[in-house]
């Protein structure tokens, strides 16, 4: 097909649009007719623009495909390279630039599906343009970080990058119920090696910005947090009895009733009662009735705040008054309660501060490496 036709293509459906006659590669012409046709969208009146004109031919009328398209709200580009007309959403078109590179749309949205499929809570984000505005910017960040990575280190990454696969692959499978992997990613238009390719480039930016994370820092920040964030480091066994707002059955409580209830558990246990027993009777707490009412070894930090504060204050080996939580009321003993060393909170720590990190980059350098963005809406 020669470029003249190619070009014209653009405007048609199944025909091209032309000012005379139709000339193919073999020299054969066809005689047709333009005519300027009224066209209802929705009972609405959509006027065609110069240029724009159907034409009939052999009895068939063929109209723009970009006035129809545009009338109804999609965008249209050709593709030259591959001969393609897009109507609606282009893979190929290009919706940043930054130092090093580019994204195209179909990158980003499978970038945006990956993380649906490790968190189908995104999946009502994924066509909101401020999500995916955020999304752009930070697989511009993982690229931009990785990319500062030399060969050794990720060399040293392998088997890190082959555990993560792993990981996320069996995540993705038991959340959809032992589905075929590879199934699942075809849904989504996705590839194993997809996948292995955002594993590496998260893991290699998240490795590079740990790099630059000294232990002297990390052990500056441990005795900040020790000093000014009580509890932060803190680790306890806690038994306790929670009587709910709603009782195991799912049946609605009054405040009033489920303290009255506490109160009367708390009387059997200073009678002597056995904890763990009376937190399998009564405890409304799915996560730990069945264990007795234990949390072993677990971060106070985690906790509610008043419940956490309670933790925190109590003697170990004595009975808590009910303490309120949005939760209802529940009954505490700790059983014992430390304080992580250094050395035992290093990891959780370096966590935290490549956190910090990135979110640093992302406010204070990302922002001049990118030179464009343009999402559609």
């Amino acid at each position: 097909m020669n470029d003249k036709l190619k070009g014209l293509l653009l405007g048609m459906s199944i025909g091209v649009m032309l000012t005379g006659s139709l000339a193919f590669a073999d020299s054969t012409q066809i005689e047709v007719t333009l005519k300027n046709l009224k066209y209802m969208f929705d009972g609405k009146e959509v006027k065609q623009q110069d240029g724009q004109q159907s034409i009939v031919y052999d009895g068939t009328t063929y109209v723009p495909i970009r006035f129809v398209s545009e009338a109804l709200g999609k965008q249209v580009t050709w593709d030259g390279e591959n001969d393609t007309i897009w109507i609606g959403k282009t893979p190929n078109a290009v919706v940043a630039e930054y130092t090093g590179g580019q994204v195209t749309s179909g990158q980003l949205d499978n970038y945006i599906a990956f993380w649906t499929l490790l968190d189908p809570e995104n999946k009502p984000r994924e066509t909101v343009k401020g999500y995916k505005k955020t999304m752009l910017n930070q697989w511009i960040g993982y690229q931009i970080l990785a990319g500062r990575a030399d060969d050794a280190l990720k060399a040293s990454l392998k088997d890190t990058y082959e555990s993560q696969y792993e990981q996320i692959k069996n995540r993705i499978t038991q959340q959809n119920g032992g589905a075929d992997f590879d199934g699942l990613l075809g849904e989504v238009n996705l590839t194993p090696d997809d996948i292995r390719h955002y594993i590496e480039t998260v893991v290699t930016a998240q490795k590079v910005v740990e790099s630059q994370i000294t232990d002297v820092r990390l052990k500056d920040l441990y005795d900040y947090e020790i000093k000014f964030r009580t509890g932060q480091f803190t680790t306890a066994s806690v038994r306790h009895i929670l009587i709910g707002l709603t009782d195991s059955k799912g049946n609605a409580r009054t405040k009033e009733d489920a303290k009255k209830r506490a109160d009367d558990v708390l009387a059997k246990l200073k009678d002597g009662g056995d904890f763990a027993a009376l937190a399998k009777e009564y405890s409304d707490d799915p996560g730990s009735s069945a264990n007795g009412g234990l949390y072993e070894n677990a971060p106070v930090q985690e906790w509610v705040l008043p419940f956490k504060n309670a933790v925190l204050d109590q003697e170990p080996g004595k009975l808590s008054r009910p303490v309120e939580t949005e939760f209802g009321y529940h009954i505490i003993r700790v059983e014992s309660r430390n304080t992580l060393t250094f050395e035992q909170a290093k990891d959780q720590i370096k966590r935290q501060a490549v956190f910090n990190q990135l979110d640093q980059f992302n406010k204070v350098e990302l922002p001049g490496l990118i030179q464009s963005t343009n999402i559609p809406d």
